[in-house]
Parts: C-alpha cells; sequence; structure tokens
C-alpha cells in the first residue's frame, strides 16, 4: 500500500509543478465538535436528497464530458498524513463567471485509522462517501465508474468552495467513523491527463481492498441462511457500485431482477 500512496503523491506534485494556478493549502481543525460549530448551518440539506436540475446547474465536475476521479488512500503511517490540510490543484469554484462550465475534477482522501482498514471497513467508507447528500445545491450523480458532482447557482453564490467541501467532508467521515485519527483532502481541478492517470492508480488500491471470491460466496451463502436485515443489504448484495439504492438511477431495473428471480425460486420450489 506504501508504494501505492507513494505514486499518488508523486502524482500531485507532478500536477501541482506544472499548474499555472499552484497548490492552495488549508489548514483546518479536524475535531467534530469544532467543526460542527464552524460550519453554515443553511447550507445543510436537513433529511432530504439533494436535487440539482440541470436549469439550475452552475457548475459540473467530472461526469460525460470531462475526466473524474474520487480516491480514498489508507495511509498506514499517521507521520504520512497532513491531519486536517485541504490541498487545491487549478481554479476554485468561485473563481468562475460564466455558468454551465463543466471541470475535470479528482477528490482525493488520505485516511489514518486507529482500525486496521480491511476489505469492509474500507468498503463502507466508500459507501459513505457516496452518500455524501448532506448540503444544499450538491448532488452526486449516481453513474457507473463516474464521479459527476452537479453544484447549484444558489450555493455558488453563497460563496462555496472547495475549501468549505473539503471541511464538510471532513466533518461527514469524522462523525461517521470516530477510528479515523488522520484525515487528508487533495482537490485537482487541471491536469486532465494526470487525473485518469490518477484513476487508473486508484484502481490498484480497489484491488488491494476488494474481498476474494471465495470470500465472497461464502459470504453469499451466509447471507442467504440469514432471515433478518433490511431489503437494502440483500439488495446491496451483489452490486459493486458505491452508493446506496435510494440515490441510483437502476433501481427500478433491480427491483425488476429481484422479481423475476423471486418468481424463478417459486416456480421452482413449486416443480420440485
Amino acid at each position: 500500500m506504501q508504494d501505492i500512496t507513494n505514486k499518488i503523491r508523486e502524482l500531485i506534485s507532478n500536477i501541482n509543478e506544472n499548474s499555472d494556478i499552484k497548490e492552495r493549502n488549508y489548514k483546518v481543525t479536524t475535531d467534530i465538535a469544532e467543526l460542527f460549530d464552524n460550519l453554515p448551518k443553511q447550507i445543510f440539506a436537513k433529511d432530504q436528497v439533494s436535487l440539482v436540475l440541470s436549469e439550475d446547474t452552475y457548475l459540473e465536475l467530472g461526469g460525460s464530458e470531462k475526466p473524474s476521479c474520487r480516491v480514498l488512500v489508507p495511509v498506514e503511517n499517521s507521520n504520512d498524513i497532513n491531519d486536517g490540510r485541504i490541498s487545491l490543484i487549478g481554479p476554485d469554484l468561485t473563481e468562475f463567471k460564466s455558468k454551465e462550465m463543466v471541470l475535470p475534477f479528482s477528490q482525493i482522501i488520505f485516511i489514518h485509522s486507529l482500525r486496521e482498514m480491511n476489505p469492509d471497513l474500507y468498503r463502507k467508507m466508500k459507501i459513505h462517501l457516496s452518500v455524501f447528500n448532506i448540503l444544499k445545491g450538491f448532488m452526486i450523480r449516481a453513474v457507473p465508474r463516474k464521479f459527476w458532482i452537479r453544484i447549484s447557482e444558489e450555493l455558488i453564490d453563497f460563496g462555496f468552495d472547495l475549501e468549505l467541501l473539503g471541511k464538510t467532508l471532513i466533518f461527514h467521515l469524522k462523525k461517521k467513523f470516530l477510528e479515523i485519527e488522520g484525515i487528508e483532502i487533495v482537490f485537482i481541478t487541471t491536469a486532465e491527463e494526470k487525473i485518469k492517470d490518477l484513476e487508473k492508480i486508484s484502481k490498484n488500491i480497489q484491488e488491494l481492498y476488494s474481498e476474494t471470491k471465495i470470500r465472497k460466496k461464502l459470504k453469499e451463502i451466509e447471507a442467504a441462511q440469514v432471515s433478518s436485515g433490511s431489503e437494502e443489504d440483500k439488495k446491496r448484495f451483489e452490486c459493486d457500485y458505491e452508493w446506496s439504492c435510494s440515490e441510483c438511477d437502476y433501481n427500478d431495473i433491480c427491483n425488476e431482477i429481484i422479481d423475476i428471480i423471486k418468481k424463478m425460486r417459486e416456480y421452482k420450489k413449486q416443480n420440485k
């Protein structure tokens, strides 16, 4: 894992060296109570999924037009992470004067955990990041293998920038995962080709923390024997996407497939 982390750090350094707008760094508290006190409460969505329609969109990050990726990087040594640092390479959101811009985007989160990082914890953290719907006017679109964000004009007018996004992400993660001891975030809004390289490197992390096929099959068998548990947990079992069912564009299709599978099982039972 250390080799992968070093490659990502080197790539970030290379992007910064070749960028017209050099890296900007912000140091913020990672104490949950202090973070909450410092965050503007009027931008929180209050128990509702934030929906941003195309006509209300001011900026899009990534998606179908520009390369994008989000990378969660487990860091084994606490000395290798700058806790509370938020870095930006490239222009910030508030620096664009024209509407309907689409930017390349990379979100890299370095995490040092008191608990040993394992496939289950890594997956839970990634899913939690995928249901980041706590801001009004900020929407993560559920599109396979794409990191696509829509930001409303109202949120930009409020002064929403990537430092504030970083603070909110830190709060979102540390509130859920108390074992996080160190967290550092890097945003990149330039260097499209380098973002593609970063996406390739990130796949190595996915492979490292993905479950083996045998282990996954054993868990499937175990799940089939357990009658309790939420329907969403059961539905998600063979799903590789990171977001929750409630935010997925393919939810209706999944429901149809599940209904078909149930009918097939009932038919087999009746015709034994």
